[in-house]
């Protein structure tokens, strides 16, 4: 009975005088480049007396023309296989050279894989995937979906498939001149209207609150009430007061706050310069977007207020972080929001019946935005101090103001210090 020998292995029977051996010979061929009759380019062949030998060498080949790009990697690869490999090594080492990509990237990434492209293209082999196919699944996933999730959902498939033009598993990437422009640009995570902003008056009471905890006053009732407790929270308002004051007094992302350190004061030009954040990962790096980076000037009750932390901490240094109880580890964003601002809140009288927050610390930004929006500031002005990608993005998320804006009287030049503090 006939032996079914691996793919790319065949047979002979050697007849030498009197005595038959059979021959193995291995070849491998690149079946992303055919000749004129429709064949696979053979790329190399090597006889072998032994089929033990012939599978070992045609393995030791293939690694060693996929690694120099020489032959298309395996054509049975789907979609699906795709995008797991492309996430995991995203995750974990980056791709074409750039950093590994965030837990709350990868998420994202993560959701458009399974609830759109799998369900949708995940069988479909990579090897068949063509320009006229994206096309059409593009269309139908904007209109059974939505522009927006088909744009998530394009953009991944997209470096998917270039990764694998890149790596040689296909001899183009198909999906290079496919597009899906965005009806509007939106290229910061505050990408959504915003129409409800603190009054002057809740400003008033959580600056006014801020100042009582840091004095001692108010620390008798809440979380903890000994004196140790007591104690514990009068340092931890040292620097939580001066937080709350930039929250308002100069509109950072709490990222960026929880990652400042004493060498970005400058108190001669009275400045903080914002040069990284804090990611949900806990990691620290870069900004949002470019334009993130960036120096905010602050006013004089602003840098007294962070004085008084500088001087407490009298065995400070430069690589120091401002906010939180190590100097060493920036502020965890989430541990402020559910004990600092809930102890705020509280004094400040502003929690919900059921206990709940009515703002929050990002409310400090949205605050901090309106107030120089209506004091009629130039809108670039505005995108710069609040580190937005452009100016699209502060029309769209505060198009609200913009527009009760209209027709109003431009009050710009009272300090705006004052006017964020509203007193």
């Amino acid at each position: 009975m006939a032996v079914k020998l691996p793919s790319g292995i065949t047979s002979r029977l050697n007849q030498t005088g009197d005595r038959a051996r059979r021959q193995y010979r291995a070849s491998v061929s690149d079946k992303s480049q055919r000749n004129a009759a429709g064949r696979a380019r053979q790329v190399c062949s090597r006889w072998f007396d032994t089929l033990a030998e012939a599978k070992e060498w045609r393995e030791d080949q293939v690694v060693r023309l996929r690694t120099m790009g020489s032959i298309a990697k395996d054509t049975r690869s789907t979609i699906a296989d795709a995008c797991s490999s492309w996430l995991q090594l995203a995750r974990t080492v980056g791709i074409d050279g750039r950093a590994r990509i965030e837990s709350a990237t990868a998420e994202r990434y993560g959701s458009s894989i399974r609830t759109i492209v799998v369900p949708t293209m995940g069988e479909v082999r990579v090897s068949e995937v063509s320009t006229p196919m994206l096309t059409r699944w593009r269309d139908t996933v904007s209109l059974e979906h939505g522009r927006d999730a088909a744009i998530r959902a394009l953009g991944v498939v997209k470096q998917v498939l270039r990764y694998q033009a890149t790596i040689g598993a296909i001899p183009v990437d198909p999906s290079a001149s496919v597009r899906l422009a965005r009806a509007q640009a939106r290229q910061d995570d505050e990408e959504e209207p915003v129409d409800q902003f603190m009054s002057p008056e809740d400003v008033r009471r959580i600056l006014d609150a801020a100042d009582r905890l840091a004095a001692g006053a108010g620390l008798t009732t809440g979380r903890g009430s000994g004196s140790f407790q007591m104690r514990q929270r009068m340092e931890t308002w040292l620097w939580a007061r001066p937080l709350v004051y930039l929250l308002v007094l100069g509109g950072p992302r709490m990222g960026e706050a929880s990652a400042l350190r004493w060498g970005d004061v400058d108190w001669m030009e009275g400045t903080i310069s914002i040069r990284r954040a804090r990611k949900r990962d806990g990691s620290i790096g870069p900004p949002k977007n470019r334009s993130s980076v960036r120096t905010l000037k602050m006013g004089d009750r602003f840098m007294g207020v962070l004085r008084s932390l500088y001087v407490a901490r009298n065995d400070r240094s430069d690589d120091d972080y401002l906010f939180g109880g190590n100097a060493t580890q920036p502020l965890v964003a989430g541990n402020f929001g559910r004990r600092q601002w809930h102890d705020l809140l509280e004094e400040a009288g502003m929690l919900e019946d059921d206990g709940g927050h009515r703002w929050t610390p990002h409310d400090c930004r949205h605050y901090h935005a309106s107030v120089l929006i209506m004091a009629g500031t130039n809108v670039q002005l505005v995108a710069d101090r609040l580190g937005h990608a452009n100016t699209t993005v502060t029309l769209t998320v505060y198009a609200h103001l913009f527009v009760e804006l209209r027709g109003k009287a431009n009050t710009a030049g009272a300090d705006l210090e004052e006017k964020l503090m509203a007193r």
